[in-house]
């Protein structure tokens, strides 16, 4: 009892109260129910405490200390003296859906920084789920976003429309807010130029900072139109080009030395963060790097790694400058050349 009680606080449903919990070392399963013995009936306004039957739905919701949360609610079906049988609404899960509102918010705001897939994947959420979100809450927010006045951080990035299909399009962000601002079907350098320019010549002076991934387009573009704004590749997309980079590394490698057992299904240990390594990915990468002959692989994963802590800190720009200058001293010196 004790322990449901706390759940339920931690929870913060305030409808629901947590009855059993379920732990593994991947996830906790909460059954739950309504706080409430009787609802209001939505045809006659009047309260309504006979239940003509129950169900239940299980609903995902945000995750606790990393691990994922499922909700068993039960369901009432509530018969009125007015004649009418309704089910118990609650405000914290849509009708018919299986993700809390607060968790669809929460993969919606990862859309905002990765690909749809990417999200997917990570999250474990069907791609359509989250390509419904991420479709609905932007076309939401766009309607109630009215000015481009305040905008002076502007970012591009491409959501793919339907898995496997090269089917883009480009989500305009203000990058100090995280507010989606437009969403375009067309990404070339002239309708970009063309669109942008449209919103006259002060919201163009207006933009400092421009990011986006390093495709020509969009930094012709922001060369083109903002005179006036320093124009920043996207980190994501920018330490991509360092795992295509590791990636080459190891094909290299494979066709130098291609009877070398130890280099085969190498590719996802070389490609994951130390972090997040197995154990066996961790032994599989430390019995190549130990042989003389792959010290320029070991050199590799040893800069890539060295650049994506650089990202992951919080440094300002003057912190960072000289880190990154010394990170690109080093490659030259050792000439990792699988980075340039």
């Amino acid at each position: 009892m004790i322990a449901s009680k706390i759940f339920t606080q931690i929870l913060g449903l305030k409808e629901i109260e947590v009855v059993f919990v379920e732990m593994s070392s991947t996830h906790y399963h909460f059954r739950v129910r309504s706080i409430f013995a009787e609802t209001i009936c939505p045809k006659c306004g009047k309260k309504c405490s006979k239940v003509k039957s129950y169900h239940n739905r299980k609903i995902r919701d945000l995750p606790i200390s990393g691990k994922k949360v499922y909700l068993d609610l039960e369901v009432r079906q509530f018969e009125c003296d007015c004649g009418n049988f309704y089910t118990e609404p609650f405000q914290f899960v849509r009708s018919y859906k299986r993700l809390t509102i607060r968790y669809e918010d929460y993969l919606y705001y990862r859309c905002k920084g990765a690909e749809v897939k990417y999200v997917s994947t990570k999250e474990e959420v069907d791609w359509k789920t989250v390509n419904e979100i991420f479709t609905t809450l932007s076309t939401k927010e766009i309607l109630t976003r009215s000015s481009w006045k305040d905008v002076t951080h502007i970012a591009l990035d491409e959501i793919a429309l339907r898995k496997g299909h090269k089917n883009y399009v480009v989500v305009v962000l203000d990058l100090l807010t995280g507010h989606i601002l437009d969403i375009l079907k067309q990404r070339d350098k002239a309708f970009l130029v063309n669109y942008f320019q449209d919103k006259g010549e002060d919201f163009c002076n207006q933009i400092k900072v421009f990011s986006s991934d390093m495709w020509k387009a969009y930094l012709n573009c922001a060369k083109e139109v903002f005179s006036n704004a320093i124009v920043v590749a996207d980190r994501f997309h920018f330490f991509g080009k360092c795992q295509e980079g590791m990636n080459h590394a190891r094909n290299s490698f494979r066709k130098t030395f291609p009877k070398s057992d130890e280099l085969k299904k190498l590719k996802y240990a070389l490609l994951k963060d130390p972090e997040n390594l197995s154990d066996k990915q961790q032994k599989q990468l430390n019995k190549v790097f130990e042989k003389k002959q792959y010290h320029l692989l070991r050199l590799t994963w040893d800069a890539r790694n060295l650049l994506r802590d650089i990202f992951n800190c919080p440094y300002t720009i003057k912190e960072a400058e000289p880190l990154i200058e010394e990170w690109i001293e080093n490659v030259k010196k050792f000439k990792i050349r699988y980075f340039f």
